[in-house]
């Protein structure tokens, strides 16, 4: 019976590849399409789910957003620079996916603070919008952590470097985690949407025609479903671009 050959070799190598040595693109085009589109979103999420941020003028939607885009995107850059370069090549995914998405929670605690303190906005106002930042921020965090590891793996194959090949019991936990974050992000963000238009249905139905006011609502909810869209085949191709780089790799080593 031929005994079965241990990944010695595999996990040495693993060990002399210094995660430094992967490119960095601190401010890469993608980052910063990924940032302004969320700034765009934001301004457009507020007003749908949050009738206090409706009142307000576009000037005082923006300039906040703007600012704290701008706060985010310094806090994002050093930590690029610094600190990522120093994580372990297997964790740097991990860590872009954590980073982006604690910032983006803690733009929309700064967001729904300046509202509360500037408009005397209430609590679930503020809360509707850490929601939003929270949404947003999960697929993009998402998708620069798949850009990030993409990078590693090339990076691994230039070098000739063994890439080991994640158990199918990871992968399987990952994506049960993708789908359930997107999940009850989703939920929650149609909820808020829905219950906003039903409100808003109430209020003007004796004002709008029953059939202009659907197709207002519908429309609305057509552009939420495209947004949604668009994330999940961005983050689609993502997946299986890197899992197939994987498998090449992995099938190169045998």
């Amino acid at each position: 019976m031929p005994k079965t050959r241990l990944p010695s070799a595999t996990s040495h190598k693993l060990e002399s590849v210094d995660s430094a040595a992967v490119p960095q693109q601190v401010l890469s085009p993608r980052q910063i399409l990924h940032y302004l589109i969320a700034i765009l979103l934001m301004s457009i999420y507020g007003v749908q789910v949050c009738p206090f941020v409706e009142e307000l003028t576009l000037a005082e939607i923006m300039s906040p957003l703007v600012l704290i885009g701008i706060v985010q995107y310094v806090f994002r850059y050093f930590v690029a620079a610094n600190y990522i370069p120093e994580q372990a090549y297997e964790k740097q995914a991990t860590t872009v996916f954590a980073t982006e998405w604690g910032l983006f929670l803690l733009s929309g605690v700064f967001l729904a603070a300046h509202n509360t303190v500037t408009y005397d906005f209430p609590l679930h106002s503020g809360m509707k919008l850490i929601v939003g930042y929270l949404a947003i921020g999960f697929f993009v965090a998402t998708d620069l952590a798949l850009e990030r590891d993409f990078r590693v793996i090339t990076h691994l194959q230039k070098t000739t470097a063994a890439l080991a090949l994640q158990s199918s019991a990871t992968l399987t936990r990952k994506f049960s985690l993708f789908i359930s974050c997107t999940l009850i992000l989703l939920t929650t963000v149609l909820f808020l949407i829905i219950n906003k238009d039903l409100t808003w249905l109430e209020e003007a139905s004796a004002k709008i025609p029953f059939d202009i006011a659907q197709q207002a609502i519908m429309g609305e909810l057509a552009f939420v479903g495209a947004i949604i869209l668009f994330f999940l085949l961005l983050l689609s191709h993502g997946f299986t671009r890197n899992l197939s780089l994987r498998l090449d790799a992995s099938a190169q080593t045998l």
